[in-house]
């Protein structure tokens, strides 16, 4: 990393280190590295404006008046500027529905040296696709709503402002981050890289670099990250033969396993006039067989919550609990007998919320361990 770095990127060393390339993109290089002060594993993203300007065309910078060089510095001005507001979102807004599936930001550089930082997760979609081979539908449908379930935080969280974010714009496996338990089960599902979030009267060029995810109408909207995710669903189920049908023929009829998510794929991928809506995307996962999306879900933070339990038979047998993780563990068990009623009261939408708190509170109680222990 000191190699790419400025004198104004110096600021980085001071907080960070081990640092590890873990590869190029479209508009920077990223590394994997350490907080000095607290151990915890980051992403840090240095953005290349020349990147940037090698990736406009020459007719884009004609169709807007401006030389290449001047937009790309309007676009790094841009893409630092998304990131600062979803930050901004995720501090003030922190437990609402939608939060724990915004890959969380830590901060922020300028124009003069340009980079964010982010928590570090252990895969993107696209290597857990890879490692698992083939995905269970209902995995593949839990991991849809999580990302659908983060993109309507963010549009609602910006709905009532003068620049409200309409769309993520570059929704794609290589962006959805899958963090995992020590089983390797996925214990969350989070959206990042909002560099090209669009704004309205605001955005210039949407940054958007993986184009089998891209909708046919190119100009972003309200409408435009649902269709990314209808291409994602029917990869995760049917493979790359899905994504080559839904673009020749508009239907996935050929495929046998996607035949129950047929309606739901095609409806989100439609032309955008017809194209089914954020919100109507999570209710028509929500109404599919949900329960058995849940369930797996409760599965896991029931398993993930068993095994906290018989470790602290184990290191407290002869030694009182410290009086914070004691109140913790009162607090989850209430939250488990909770979620067993609403549970047998079949309030599923009730539920997910319910399982993101309890999950939240999980890794409360690791960090508070891990605080303990080091202490």
């Amino acid at each position: 990393m000191r190699e790419v770095m400025g004198m104004p990127l110096e600021r980085l060393v001071e907080r960070y280190t081990k640092e590890e390339k873990l590869g190029e993109g479209g508009v920077g290089v990223a590394y994997k590295a350490e907080g000095i002060k607290d151990r915890k594993l980051y992403v840090i993203k240095i953005f290349d404006i020349n990147k940037i300007k090698n990736s406009i065309s020459d007719s884009e910078a004609r169709r807007l008046g401006v030389n290449k060089e001047a937009l790309a510095l309007q676009i790094l001005e841009e893409m630092l500027e998304n990131n600062k507001r979803i930050k901004e979102i995720l501090e003030e807004r922190k437990g609402e529905r939608g939060w724990n599936n915004i890959k969380y930001i830590e901060e922020v550089g300028d124009i003069d040296a340009p980079y964010v930082v982010t928590e570090y997760i252990r895969y993107n979609l696209r290597e857990y696709m890879s490692s698992k081979g083939r995905i269970d539908p209902h995995q593949a449908l839990r991991i849809v709503l999580d990302v659908a379930t983060g993109l309507k935080f963010i549009y609602e969280s910006t709905k009532s402002s003068r620049h409200p974010i309409i769309a993520h714009t570059d929704v794609c496996p290589e962006n959805i981050y899958i963090d995992v338990d020590e089983r390797g089960e996925i214990k969350t599902v989070k959206l990042g890289d909002f560099d090209g979030a669009w704004i309205p009267e605001i955005s210039i060029h949407p940054i958007m670099i993986h184009m089998d995810y891209k909708p046919p109408e190119g100009k972003p909207s309200e409408k435009f990250d649902v269709y990314a995710l209808g291409i994602i669903l029917a990869e995760l189920i049917g493979g790359k033969r899905a994504i080559e049908l839904l673009k020749e023929k508009g239907t996935v009829d050929e495929i046998d396993e996607l035949r129950e998510f047929k309606e739901l794929i095609e409806k989100s991928t439609e032309r955008k006039e017809n194209r089914m809506t954020v919100d109507e995307f999570i209710k028509t996962i929500e109404n599919m067989n949900i329960k058995e999306v849940i369930k797996g879900s409760i599965k896991e933070i029931c398993e993930e919550w068993l095994d906290i339990l018989e470790d602290y038979k184990r290191r407290y047998r002869e030694r009182p609990i410290p009086v914070p993780q004691e109140n913790m563990l009162r607090s989850i068990s209430s939250k488990f007998d909770e979620l067993i009623d609403i549970w047998h009261k079949e309030s599923l939408s009730k539920l997910n919320p319910l399982i993101n708190e309890i999950r939240s509170d999980l890794e409360d109680l690791k960090e508070m361990r891990r605080s303990t222990r080091s202490g």
